[in-house]
């Protein structure tokens, strides 16, 4: 026995059967992606993303231990070791190099 009239099922689900991919909505954006691990620095890719900026995102050379210690020189932030996901953004580098 059909309860529902087709023309009632048919305002309750959309054509294509219903399913709509879900999207996290633009307030949230900033919440997504890297952030600098540099002293100072507040650069995240979610609100650089948002705000259409080109900034890139660098890992620590973890398995090379003397860049690795030269980076952390560089950056002087002490008593901290960065993880596999750790980044620093590009601002902190001219023509390829740390600064």
């Amino acid at each position: 026995m059909n309860f529902f009239s087709a023309a009632a099922i048919a305002t309750v689900i959309p054509e294509g059967g219903g399913k709509k991919k879900w999207k996290r909505p633009n307030k949230y954006d900033y919440h997504i992606g890297h952030r600098c691990t540099v002293p100072e620095c507040n650069n995240r890719r979610g609100i650089d993303n948002a705000n259409g900026i080109k900034r890139g995102y660098y890992s620590y050379p973890i398995k090379d231990a003397l860049r690795l210690k030269l980076w952390l020189d560089a950056i002087q932030r002490e008593n901290w070791m960065p993880s596999e996901h750790s980044k620093i953004c590009s601002d902190h580098f001219v023509g390829g190099n740390l600064i």
